[in-house]
């Protein structure tokens, strides 16, 4: 009767220990081959337009700039991105690792210069770019067709409000 058990025993460890094994390299292998978090990126502008405002992400370093929106599964209606470019430069971009399409407002002093509108994502290596075709010293990107339900154009000014850090106020 021993010898029942023990084998009965052996064969249900055997079989956890390798269902253990199994779970365990899945889930590895899952965390290992999952894309990337988006970033968190404090907010520190807003913009108003059509009676509406859109808090800004304001990149504060290097890194945070070359990542923008990458791996976000979403832009909420009330929210962008600011970048800030100095000296004026024309600016050249791709979606690559960015999951949901955007608008781009190129700006220079405040004066909308172009609008790229819902740029597509892209998921290969080689993607397309899109540029300024001028000189900037800003860049916007909104939530996908945003700019045309603001109304926004070339030509239009868009005032960008900074938050005050010390007050915790838009000036």
């Amino acid at each position: 009767m021993f010898s029942k058990i023990s084998l009965w025993l052996v064969g249900i460890s055997i079989f956890i220990i390798f269902t253990t094994l199994y779970l365990g390299f899945s889930w590895l292998s899952l965390q290992l081959s999952s894309p990337q978090k988006p970033q968190v990126i404090p907010i520190l502008a807003r913009i108003e337009a059509a009676k509406q405002r859109i808090y800004l992400e304001v990149p504060q370093t290097p890194a945070q700039e070359a990542q923008g929106l990458m791996h976000r599964t979403i832009i909420p209606r009330n929210r962008g991105i600011l970048f800030e470019f100095n000296p004026p430069q024309t600016i050249e971009f791709s979606m690559q690792n960015i999951l949901v399409p955007v608008d781009t407002i190129f700006l220079r002093n405040r004066e909308i210069q172009h609008i790229e509108i819902a740029v597509p994502t892209c998921n290969q290596v080689n993607c397309p770019t899109y540029s300024s075709k001028v000189k900037v010293d800003q860049m916007v990107q909104l939530q996908a067709r945003r700019t045309l339900e603001l109304g926004l154009k070339t030509g239009d000014r868009l005032p960008i409000e900074f938050l005050d850090l010390d007050t915790k106020t838009f000036r």
